[in-house]
């Protein structure tokens, strides 16, 4: 694959040891700027994002987005053979980017110590959804699981899509029953996000009736009454 030698990264050989979204689009900024990322696949599956929403026998859409302008290679890591072609590739690299739950690299034999023992000068970046170390350490996780921690999604929106009242379903007004509930009420509670605690939950309310009364303010000036909704 022939290289930009004036881009910023021109020089740099990235090992991307990640699958799905996060890691590839890493690595994908790197690669655009003129490292040479090698992604590094195992020899089973491979990256899942190969078969998401593709016909049979072709690779998706999606994989090829976010893995353009890089190199492959395919190593089974829990075999000799394998791990060791990773040592002489972490040997003339410059960063690995590996995104397995916390302890997987270390069973492999490839963890960050194993590699820099055998490249001093290698950065090792991990991507895990709640860090190294911590109770939610060992779990999965997506957008939608940290978004619900923050509660941010009650916060996302733009001018053109703004969230929609939960109770009238109109995106120009914000709706919320008069009364909280207490902290301990499944539907509604004082306070949201992780800074919270774990006995304060938050979700959409379900929308109410139309004989329900409800407090309704404008998304945008958090004033005015709901306009045309009904159910206010």
């Amino acid at each position: 694959m022939p290289q930009d030698h004036d881009a910023p990264l021109a020089g740099i050989r990235v090992l991307d040891l990640t699958r799905l979204l996060p890691g590839p689009v890493c690595t994908l900024y790197l690669a655009d700027l003129g490292a040479d990322v090698v992604k590094v696949e195992d020899t089973g599956a491979g990256d899942y994002a190969r078969d998401l929403g593709n016909a049979p026998g072709t690779v998706s859409a999606f994989f090829r987005a976010v893995n353009r302008n890089k190199r492959s290679v395919a190593l089974d890591l829990k075999r000799a053979g394998g791990r060791a072609a990773l040592l002489a590739l972490a040997r003339r690299a410059d960063v690995v980017v590996e995104s397995f739950r916390p302890g997987v690299m270390t069973a492999l034999g490839a963890d960050a110590a194993t590699l820099t023992a055998a490249n001093p000068r290698l950065v090792h970046a991990s991507i895990t959804g709640y860090g190294q170390t911590g109770p939610r350490a060992a779990h999965a996780g997506h957008d939608i699981n940290y978004l619900g921690y923050r509660a941010s999604s009650t916060r996302r929106g733009c001018a053109v899509a703004r969230p929609r009242c939960p109770t009238c379903r109109s995106p120009t007004c914000w709706a919320a029953p008069r009364r909280r509930r207490s902290p301990s009420s499944p539907r509604w509670s004082g306070r949201s996000g992780p800074a919270a605690g774990a006995a304060s939950t938050w979700r959409w309310p379900t929308p109410r009736s139309r004989t329900t009364s409800s407090r309704c303010t404008r998304w945008s000036s958090g004033a005015a009454r709901c306009r045309g909704a009904r159910t206010c």
